[in-house]
């Protein structure tokens, strides 16, 4: 009776084990072995806050925050990551992937003084919406990207870097998508950057060696405040050379920089001005004007002074006679 009563214990443990087991799958889709991930982490359906080693997600405000994120896995994608997105590195972060290193669906920004290191099979950064009004940008932090075909890869949302560093060794493309903006910040790769319809190079630095054309762009091709040079050799124009390095020329302010500071930043330069005129008015105004008028009075007094005591000492020379 005993030994059977132990044996249902020991049968009742297995099951709680198991069940337990069940439910931290469904809770957890994602595997993890010695700190890093060994499945695709999908934050694609997220509905809350969540967390796991490396990464932080604030459900309310959409924010992704990876420090020192790691995931090495033989599945499809590596890191999927929705709609609407903010995206903060911190630290040194590594995806690896047998297709796409990363996924991401719609808006999504990236930034941060972390680095992001992306091993793709065919592709290192992919946004496979199908709606051309979204975009991907690139504010800030460090991108090493490696690909087997393309290192990014953006069919119909605008793709833009505004600053940080992105460097690309892929096979085919560097980057390959609808519109492209380098528009700050330095980009370096050892293949084309091909856009289907526009590609935009303004103020920001290159560095591609590539086998073929470095800059493609089917329909448009801007290229503008840049320093061209190609082989040591400066350009006036980009001709669809394979190696290609540009430096960013100064910028010229064309908004108002006060308002920049409370966050408008449609307001003309030329309002700059203006006020600066106002408030060297407002200070002449102030402190000027009293100081000349205060010395205007002081003459007249002693102008006043000097002619009273004149008649005193006439009528006294008068008086004397």
């Amino acid at each position: 009776m005993r030994r059977k009563i132990t044996e249902n214990h020991i049968f009742g443990r297995v099951i709680a084990v198991l069940m337990l087991c069940a439910l931290l799958a469904v809770i957890v889709p994602f595997s993890v072995f010695a700190g890093q991930f060994t499945s695709t982490v999908n934050l694609l359906d997220v509905r809350k806050n969540a967390s796991g080693d490396g990464f932080t997600w604030a459900n309310k405000t959409k924010t992704l925050t990876l420090t020192d994120f790691t995931v090495n896995t033989g599945d499809r994608y590596g890191l999927r990551i929705p709609h609407g997105a903010t995206v903060v590195l911190v630290g040194t972060n590594t995806i690896n992937a047998s297709y796409a290193a990363l996924e991401v669906q719609g808006d999504v920004y990236f930034r941060g003084e972390g680095t992001l290191i992306l091993n793709g099979g065919e592709i290192g950064f992919i946004n496979s919406t199908n709606m051309d009004d979204k975009k991907v940008i690139f504010e800030s932090g460090n991108y090493v990207i490696t690909a087997g075909e393309n290192g990014i890869v953006s069919e119909y949302a605008t793709w833009s870097q505004t600053g940080g560093k992105i460097e690309v060794t892929a096979a085919k493309n560097a980057a390959y998508g609808r519109d492209l903006r380098l528009m700050g910040g330095s980009f370096k790769a050892n293949a084309p950057v091909h856009a289907t319809n526009k590609l935009t190079v303004n103020h920001t630095s290159l560095d591609i060696n590539a086998a073929s054309a470095a800059l493609v762009a089917d329909k448009t091709l801007s290229v503008n405040n840049v320093k061209l040079s190609s082989g040591g050799t400066k350009l006036t124009e980009y001709k669809g050379e394979n190696s290609i390095l540009t430096s960013p020329m100064a910028k010229k302010q064309t908004t108002s920089r006060l308002f920049e500071l409370i966050g408008n930043k449609n307001v003309p330069v030329f309002v700059d001005y203006v006020i600066f005129a106002v408030a060297i008015g407002a200070v002449v105004a102030i402190i000027v004007v009293p100081k000349v008028l205060k010395k205007k009075k002081l003459r007249e007094a002693i102008a006043k002074y000097e002619a009273e005591e004149k008649a005193r000492a006439e009528e006294k020379k008068r008086g004397a006679k």
